[in-house]
């Protein structure tokens, strides 16, 4: 009741009524609210409808209260329903234990549990299937092609040819491509001395037929373009008139082959510098920048008496850029020489020797 509303009564909301239907099929509502859930439900058929639900399952289950059960059967549904932890504490009456003897079991339980679980996992597989599952960071080292601008095929840029150092000792250079084992004192050797370098089919051929002294006036200037090189070379490698004709064919055949072998280009030269030890690593940066790669056996700045040795190769397209970072340092004298090497198209080899600058006084 409220004092409120007109009639001293307030509608029952349908949450409520929804909520006393139960207590209402029951009768366990005093009689005020059991006229107010009354008023309710017949103005709802869906309270209706539930409310012949509730009386019929009532029906349903006075009847099963009348169904007569044997007391087997009534302790078997009991035990059915019950767990085996259950069924063993009521067997054991585990609740009357004293409460520290039920705590200590209880705890050495735990411990057993504990160190049985520690001692049969694979820790190291789960180990493993953890580190998998964590993300990786994988380096790639990225590196500049300096060759893909080149039109020819025959260099390939991961592949290093090694020329030979002008201008330094064999034994140096034996030294240097020692094994560290060597370097070290471990497997002592006494390298063998050098032996001479071969001669070439043409300066063999020189040297079995001497050539006589010639008169200057003698020589005659090249001929033109279309004609035979026979006469260009014949000043320094053609036979004597004496010799026999087979000599002479085979130098003229030996003149052809040289001369197509000597349009291979060095760049050798001298640079004098005020400070050679500080200016030479920095000189070996800028190559490497570029993309230069070392020509010979020993190391781009390698340490040759009071200065240094760089020979090494470039592109073609940085000689320019090269050569003025050098002239930056010092007096820098650069000349281009013909050399039987032939090197790949679009590729420099240079061999200048840095050196300190003397002083005035």
């Amino acid at each position: 009741m409220t004092p409120y509303s007109e009639t001293g009564l307030r509608e029952l909301s349908r949450f409520h009524a929804e909520e006393m239907v139960y207590d209402f099929c029951v009768d366990n509502l005093d009689p005020i609210r059991h006229q107010i859930v009354w008023r309710a439900i017949q103005a709802d058929e869906n309270l209706v409808e539930e409310v012949q639900r509730i009386r019929k399952a009532l029906e349903y289950c006075g009847e099963l209260s009348h169904w007569p059960v044997s007391l087997k059967e009534g302790a078997a549904v009991q035990s059915s329903s019950r767990s085996w932890v259950e069924s063993f504490i009521e067997r054991t009456r585990f609740q009357q234990w004293p409460a520290g003897l039920r705590l200590g079991l209880e705890s050495l339980f735990v411990v057993s549990a504990i160190f049985g679980v520690a001692l049969l996992l694979p820790w190291n597989a789960v180990l493993d299937q953890m580190r998998s599952e964590k993300g990786s960071l994988t380096l790639t080292e990225m590196r500049r092609n300096i060759h893909s601008g080149m039109a020819n095929s025959e260099f390939e840029p991961n592949v290093n040819v090694v020329y030979e150092d002008e201008g330094i000792p064999a034994s140096v250079i034996e030294e240097i491509s020692k094994p560290e084992a060597e370097k070290m004192g471990l497997v002592p050797q006494i390298s063998p001395p050098a032996p001479p370098a071969p001669l070439r089919p043409e300066v063999a051929q020189a040297n079995l037929n001497p050539t006589p002294a010639r008169d200057l006036s003698s020589i005659k200037e090249p001929p033109p373009s279309g004609q035979s090189a026979e006469g260009t070379w014949a000043v320094a490698l053609k036979a004597p008139p004496q010799g026999p004709k087979k000599g002479k064919e085979k130098s003229s055949d030996t003149t052809k082959e040289t001369a197509g072998t000597l349009p291979g280009v060095l760049y050798r030269g001298t640079l004098v510098v005020t400070n050679v030890e500080a200016t030479t690593p920095k000189l070996v940066s800028f190559i490497s920048d570029l993309g230069g790669r070392k020509a010979g056996k020993v190391p781009i700045g390698w340490q040759k008496d009071s200065g240094s040795y760089f020979h090494f190769t470039i592109p073609e397209a940085k000689y320019d850029e090269l050569e003025k970072f050098f002239r930056d340092y010092g007096k820098l004298e650069l000349n281009k020489e013909t050399h039987t090497r032939v090197m790949p198209k679009g590729v420099i080899r240079l061999i200048i020797e840095v050196n300190e600058k003397k002083s005035a006084g």
